[in-house]
């Protein structure tokens, strides 16, 4: 048979890498298919419907700056938006793809692919399943997902902080240590995260306080540790060594030391004095110091002759000497500490220290009576609340004594009956712990800056208006140059003159520190700036503080540059200059814009990190310090905050597991020399063996004695090193050194970092002023990479081959349907569907419900136990956690899913903050609609305002024919809205708009921009407590209970709305029950009334989208010439009777002209409260001036009174009085605002008496307390009622001053009261009318301060932003109440006694005359006559008008002959009540629905 030869030729070697490559990238396995569906996820869930959602506040200012970069090449950086990268990326998508919402945000969206993506270079850390697990916990994490979609800074931040631990990871690879290419890709990612976003300087802190910690261990590793000896005798530690123990025990005594000082003052203060400061300090410092520095000099006394113990400074530095060992015990310790910091932090901000400790001023009796003596000093008196003292120590204690039973439960499972418990370990991590707790503790009490949210609205007048007036103080930029330059020369001479830089640069770690260190080291020049008093928030070279900034920067900076190229140069000047290059010439390319802006180098550099210094007192958004704990994290991040906890207990196990290892080696390792010795029998004290004194390789040990002879020989000798310090580092010998010594601190201990990083970013950002939900990332990802990695191991430890019956299969059914039975055991019994709660219908079908699922629940506990027994319970437990993270991951996707695809830009998501409303684009589209329809096309002519500017400047780029309206109310000149076919105005503007356009145009009201709901602001012991609450007489409790699991699960607020319904008139209940005469009449009188309670709630609706609490408001005004070609065109007449002012006070409006307008020529300033007293004068509370002016009916000056002017009393001086009242007799009752006082003078102007002080209800419950009182009305009775506004109440007392009693409390529930400012008596039935600022509404009660009714007033939708507050008076007849609407519209509004709107009234502009209407009405007075005089707060004048000529449809009701007026002791006359049997035959009323109602989704 034939045959042919063939000849093969292999390929060669590049071609051979090159396959090897291929076949190992394209390799199909079940990781490559895993990555490659997780790949095409995150682009899909990324990237879909991208531009769909409106662009909030801020993505329209990056936007928008980001086109006119595109479009213009024009951007300047500035810190308050933080890095210019995001605007570059964002310029290039709009180059390459055009300028839509999508293109917006293609650049966050795909770092959030690459972030999603990452966990796949983290494989050898987290392990093949458990990168595979992260990166799916990354993909449906429902923070990375939204603000993926969302172009801020933060995602970028998170992606280049990734690179940057990515490459130490590699450049400190064993296998390739310092590959210089991994330095230079740090030194790129740093600039990128600082390009990005400030919050790198946290990331920077902690990475490099982590790797700090790690080299310095290392360190003390290479120098070693001498032990005692374990034979008998005296013994003599190396003066290093001592010197050492000393230094890190005087350091820990030290932090212990001033916290616990600080604790012990408040504790003992309320009964003995202790001097403040040092003074206390020192002596308690010294105190536990001197003992243990001793400690070692008294052991060896009583230890006897020629023998030797160790104090507690060489007990340190022995426990120091076991390097992996000690390393995991103090990031152990470090991570408890932060974790019951963090705890400490929370509950402080809920029981506030304020609480247990209240501190009062002393004052005399007559300083009580007229007022504080402000020169005058005062004595201290401090009450200690001991209950809230418990409470406070049972919320921080047993979480923490929880915390510590893990700790010693993981030590009990892991270590045998025959070993002792490590106890020494143990109290190293508690000590450690506690030495964290002090520092963090100590600095969060001393940096804490309370928002105060009562006063958010009036400055005080007497404070000095802050003046750059170009002084500085310089010393600070010398120090600088003084520490500078002895740096300098410090790192010069070691450099060239001894080793020790050979021995620093041993570890691959040291280069990492040096390149992070140098390159960031020059930011830091902003702090000696901001000491000496520039403004680092100006770099504007046209005005003097910029251009002073400017022309400091460089000789603050240059000492920084110089040291950090003298420390770069002297550790490796081949490495850090291409590292330096690369940062440095990213940083000139973006900070500059692409060198066009030469003050970008300032701004970046100084302005970065100054910004922050500048802002560091600042909360904005004003967020609890609670904020992420218990409402981000819970409520979207659950998954990973379960796992990762889970994780570090874990962790914690596997420390006591390597402990564990350690001792049997140890044991082994002696027992094995016992009897070889024949020394040691086999039942020895097992805690000898454990003694760590002799397991230290003498190798190891550095002997002080050797310094001397085994110098490098060579010229460098100052201060030595041994040579083997000195050597270079050796990969090889540093792998046997691992494989030789267990104890050995070898590879980079990268999930330590995550599990320090994820608790020490949550408590830094708890920490930082600014807290936002966006920040929220920033903790997701440690969190979620501890938690795949976790899952990783649990997943990998279940032995997949044993699965091979039926039983795992029933197993895996069963876990997750014991998972959902027990669910709704417990959510059944939280909520409003409890079991055996009643026998109507409802309640026998939760009560079944419930039962079925405890059924299934005990049936499937069942088989699990029966079929679980054959798998043992390991494997069990693994099923069981498997089957958990999987629901757990697919309620985590549903949230994700809900958050950026339903209600994405609804502010029933707290993800929504200070978002534009969906009506944003609503208008848009209505005008570009217009604009096509007219043919005008981008030439319309529009017109907006400075409140609608932003996202409207980006959604309007395409129109060049604007205009735009800035300025305050009453800066609109008509010809700036000339030619506008549409105009878009905020609430501020809208009254001029309004009187302008008049009715040529339609309006259509919207909400512009919205914040997530705020009931968990300002939360106190006594709210969390009625939450919990398991009392049966606390109806709203179980309410508020399924309300949160309403808004958990579904974002549901209409539970939580009727829990505050009903918690405001549940206190009825009590009153009612108490009409029955037997206890079973009063059970059923209380049950009717709870079910009647209820079904009043029922239709609550104070969450509906519609009517968000927490909004702002935006009106539309469209020519009514082109809305009808519109609707000519096809939209239809009826959007006409849809889109009418929506509001019935709208519909009312009429212009009325002021028959006069007086008080121009006194001199008013800031003018609030107005009254007109019997004898035809008008009074009026000057508030800026501290001062009541008297004017008559012309507006002539009478005189003033309380400025001084006419009393040389100081008592009688007044500061910012805003409330008056005229009595009968002509003496004036004044609220005295800001004196905290009521201030009583006769008509003169003469003094009479005063009464109160400073005083808020939760920490001063005195009778005479206020908070900043806003108005006073002397009632029927001829008592004084005072609006108590920032104690929301209402006080009452008699003419002389004493207290009679209070009406209503905070909160918005019927009789309860929030913001009352306007009070007015009707003058015909005498009830009391309250104008809630913050409620929105009017409020009546009768003399005794029960509720009467309510009804809304649709105004004051920006009154927590204003200077101002509404007032009210009643016409003579008591028919219409007129209420001044200050903020919105610039009105008067007169209701009748339902409620319901008869009139709103302003005088039209005219501005040809220069006359305009009223601008901000304050204060409101109805003479007999019925005309109305009213304050204007902004023009400073007072417009008087006539009578409008009509009456309410509603007359009062005069109070019957006979009829009670209230007083102290006064009872209340027994009401008539239906008989009992009656309760029993009322129709059952049902309870609230419990599933989700639609009206979320409007």
């Amino acid at each position: 048979m034939a045959t042919r030869e063939q000849t093969y030729s292999p390929p060669d070697s590049h071609e051979q890498a090159f396959m090897r490559v291929l076949t190992r990238a394209y390799a199909l396995n079940w990781e490559t298919i895993a990555y490659a569906v997780i790949l095409i996820l995150a682009l899909a869930t990324r990237f879909a419907d991208l531009g769909t959602r409106v662009m909030s506040h801020d993505e329209s200012l990056h936007t928008y700056y980001s086109w006119r970069l595109s479009e213009f090449g024009e951007f300047s950086h500035t810190p308050l938006m933080h890095g210019p990268l995001l605007f570059h990326m964002t310029a290039l998508s709009y180059f390459l793809f055009g300028d839509t919402d999508f293109t917006s945000r293609i650049y966050p969206a795909l770092l959030g692919v690459g972030i999603v993506m990452f966990p796949a270079l983290f494989r050898r850390w987290l392990g093949r399943v458990g990168a595979v697990i992260t990166a799916v916990l990354l993909l449906i994490s429902p923070q990375l997902l939204y603000y993926s979609r969302y172009i801020r800074h933060d995602i970028p931040t998170i992606f280049f902080a990734l690179i940057i631990l990515y490459a130490m990871l590699r450049y400190l690879d064993n296998d390739r240590p310092r590959r210089a290419v991994w330095l230079w890709v740090l030194a790129g990612a740093l600039l990128g995260m600082l390009a990005s976003k400030e919050v790198a300087f946290i990331y920077i802190a902690l990475f490099g306080s982590f790797m700090t910690l790690f080299w310095v261990m290392r360190l003390l590793q290479d120098i070693g540790v001498q032990r005692r000896p374990a034979q008998d005798g005296r013994w003599h530690a190396p003066r290093l060594q001592m010197v050492l123990g000393h230094v890190i025990l005087f350091g820990l005594v030290l932090v212990i030391a001033v916290p616990l000082g600080e604790f012990i003052r408040h504790a003992i203060r309320a009964s003995l004095w202790v001097p403040e400061g040092w003074w206390f300090d020192l002596p308690l410092f010294l105190a536990i110091y001197v003992p243990l520095a001793l400690s070692g000099v008294v052991r060896n006394r009583l230890a006897g002759p020629g023998q030797s113990r160790n104090g507690a400074a060489l007990m340190l530095m022995r426990g120091l000497s076991n390097g992996k060992s000690a390393f995991m015990i103090i990031v152990a310790g470090l991570v408890i500490g932060v974790l019951v910091s963090l705890l400490i932090v929370c509950v402080l901000d809920v029981i506030k220290p304020d609480t247990v400790w209240t501190t009062r001023s002393v004052m005399s009796e007559y300083d009580q009576t007229y007022g504080v003596n402000a020169s005058k000093e005062y004595a201290i008196s401090v009450a200690f609340d001991s209950a809230m003292f418990v409470r406070m120590v049972t919320w921080i204690g047993v979480p923490v004594l929880l915390l510590l039973f893990v700790v010693f439960l993981t030590a009990v499972f892991r270590f045998p009956g025959y070993l002792p418990l490590p106890w020494r370990e143990i109290l190293l991590v508690i000590l450690i712990a506690l030495v964290t707790v002090s520092v963090l503790v100590l600095f969060e009490r001393r940096s804490f800056v309370e928002e105060t949210t009562t006063q958010p609205f009036a400055a005080d007048p007497t404070a000095a208006a802050q003046i750059d007036d170009g002084q500085y103080e310089n010393t600070p930029i010398v120090l600088a140059w003084i520490a500078g330059t002895l740096i300098t020369l410090i790192v010069l001479g070691t450099r060239y003159l001894t080793h020790w830089w050979d021995f620093l640069n041993r570890q691959p770690l040291f280069d990492v520190l040096i390149v992070i260190g140098t390159l960031i080291l020059p930011w830091l020049a902003a702090f000696p700036l901001y000491w000496a008093g520039y403004n680092l928030e100006d770099y504007n070279p046209n005005s003097v503080a910029g251009r002073d900034t400017l022309e400091a920067t460089l000789p603050a900076v240059v000492p920084f540059i110089m040291v950090s190229a003298a420390v770069g140069t002297s550790w490796n000047w081949k490495r850090w200059l291409p590292a330096a290059a690369v940062f440095i010439g990213l940083f000139a390319l973006f900070f500059t814009t692409v060198f066009s802006n030469q003050y970008g180098l300032v701004t970046g550099m100084i302005g970065s990190l100054g910004y922050w210094l500048e802002q560091q007192e600042v909360r904005r958004g004003s967020q609890p310090q609670y904020y992420y704990v218990l409402t981000q994290l819970p409520v979207y991040e659950f998954l990973p905050l379960i796992g990762a906890s889970l994780a570090g207990i874990f962790s914690m196990s596997s420390l006591w597991g390597w402990r564990r290892e350690r001792a049997e080696a140890l044991r082994e390792a002696r027992l094995a020399e016992a009897h070889a010795a024949d020394t040691l029998t086999l039942d020895a004290n097992p805690a000898e063996v454990l003694d760590a004194d002799v397991i230290a390789p003498e190798s190891d040990v550095l002997d002080e004695d050797a310094l001397g002879g085994d110098e490098v020989d060579d010229r460098r000798r100052l201060f030595g090193l041994p040579a083997r310090l000195a050597a270079p580092f050796d990969a090889a010998e540093e792998s046997a050194r691992r494989a030789r010594d267990p104890e050995w601190l070898g590879e980079f201990p990268f999930l330590a970092l995550v599990g320090y990083w994820g608790v020490a970013i949550l408590l830094s950002l708890t920490l930082a002023g600014e807290k936002m939900p966006w920040l929220t990332t920033h903790l997701t990802v440690p969190l979620i990479l501890a938690t795949g990695w976790w899952l990783g191991k649990v997943v990998t430890g279940i032995h997949w081959r044993a699965m091979t019956t039926g039983d795992w299969l029933i197993l895996v059914a069963a876990f997750p349907l014991a998972f959902l039975a027990l669910a709704q055991v417990v959510t059944a019994i939280w909520g409003t569907g409890g079991p055996f709660r009643g026998r109507e219908i409802e309640d026998l079908v939760a009560s079944g419900s419930w039962l079925a699922a405890l059924l299934i629940l005990l049936g499937v506990l069942y088989l699990v136990g029966r079929f679980g027994r054959r798998m043992g319970l390991g494997q069990l437990g693994r099923m069981a956690i498997v089957s958990g993270a999987v629901l757990l991951s697919i309620l985590t996707a549903r949230t994700a899913y809900m958050a950026s695809f339903i209600n994405y830009d609804y502010a029933t998501e707290f993800l929504v903050y200070a978002h534009a409303g969906p009506a944003i684009k609503t208008v848009l589209n209505e005008i570009n609609h217009i604009a096509e329809i007219t043919n005008e096309d981008s030439n319309m002519r529009i017109v907006f305002d400075d409140e609608s500017s932003w996202p409207y400047t980006w959604y309007f780029r395409d129109y060049p024919n604007y205009g735009f309206l800035r300025g305050e109310a009453g800066s609109v000149e008509p010809s700036s809205l000339d030619g506008a076919k549409t105009v878009v105005v905020g609430s501020k503007k809208a009254g001029d708009v309004r009187r302008i356009l008049g009715d040529r145009y339609y309006e259509f009201g919207y909400i512009r921009l919205w914040w997530p709901m705020q009931e968990y602001f300002n939360l106190t012991y006594d709210r969390v407590a009625n939450v919990f609450s398991l009392d049966a007489d606390n109806i709203a409790s179980k309410y508020y209970r399924q309300g949160m699991f309403d808004i958990w699960w579904n974002r549901d607020y209409t539970t939580y709305g009727q829990a505050m319904c009903i918690e405001g008139k549940q206190a009825r209940c009590e009153d009612e029950a108490a009409w029955g005469q037997t206890e079973s009449e009063q059970e059923n009188y209380r049950a009717a009334c709870e079910r009647a309670v209820v079904a009043e709630c029922r239709s609550d609706n104070r969450f509906a989208v519609n009517n968000w609490p927490v909004s702002d408001r935006m009106y539309f005004f469209v020519d009514k010439q082109i809305a009808a070609q519109v609707w000519d065109a096809g939209i239809g007449a009826a959007t006409v009777n849809i889109r009418e002012p929506e509001y019935p006070e709208d519909r009312v409006y009429q212009d009325m002209q002021a028959e006069s307008v007086i008080g121009q020529t006194v001199g008013l300033s800031g003018p609030r409260g107005i009254d007109v007293g019997p004898d035809g004068l008008i009074y009026v509370t000057d508030a800026d001036l501290n001062r009541i002016v008297v004017m008559d009916s012309d507006g002539t000056l009478v005189r003033t009174i309380g400025d001084g002017s006419d009393s040389v009393d100081a008592a009688a001086l007044l500061r910012q009085p805003w409330g008056i009242d005229v009595g009968p007799d002509g003496t004036l009752y004044v609220a005295d605002t800001w004196n905290n006082r009521v201030a009583v003078f006769n008509a003169g102007g003469e003094l009479l008496r005063a009464w109160g002080h400073e005083g808020i209800p939760a920490q001063d419950p005195s009778p005479d307390a206020f908070w900043g009182p806003r108005d006073i009305a002397l009632g029927p009775d001829g008592n004084v009622y005072v609006a108590d506004t920032g104690g929301k109440r209402i006080r009452v007392y008699t003419p002389e001053g004493d207290f009679l009693r209070d009406i209503g409390a905070g909160g918005a529930g019927p009789g309860q009261l929030d913001e009352p400012v306007g009070l007015a008596f009707n003058p015909v039935s005498g009830d009391l009318y309250v104008a809630e600022a913050w409620n929105k509404r009017i409020q009546v009660f009768d003399l005794n301060g029960q509720p009467l009714h309510e009804w809304p007033v649709n105004m004051w939708f920006q009154n927590r932003q204003s200077f101002n507050r509404p007032y009210i008076d009643f016409s003579p007849d008591g028919t219409l109440l007129y209420v001044t609407d200050m903020d919105d519209r610039h009105r008067i509004v007169a209701y009748n006694l339902e409620g319901v709107p008869m009139l709103s009234f302003n005088q039209p502009d005219d501005l040809e005359a220069g006359e305009l209407g009223v601008r901000s009405p304050a204060g409101l007075a109805v003479d007999e006559t019925g005309r109305i005089f009213v304050v204007d707060a902004e023009q400073d004048r007072v417009f008087v008008f006539p009578p409008p000529g009509l009456s309410g449809s509603v007359l009062p009701l005069a109070p019957q002959e006979g009829d009670a007026l209230p007083e102290a002791t006064a009872g209340a006359a027994e009401p008539d009540v239906p008989e009992a049997t009656e309760v029993l035959t009322e129709e059952p009323v049902e309870e609230p629905a419990e599933d989700a109602t639609e009206e979320a989704a409007g």
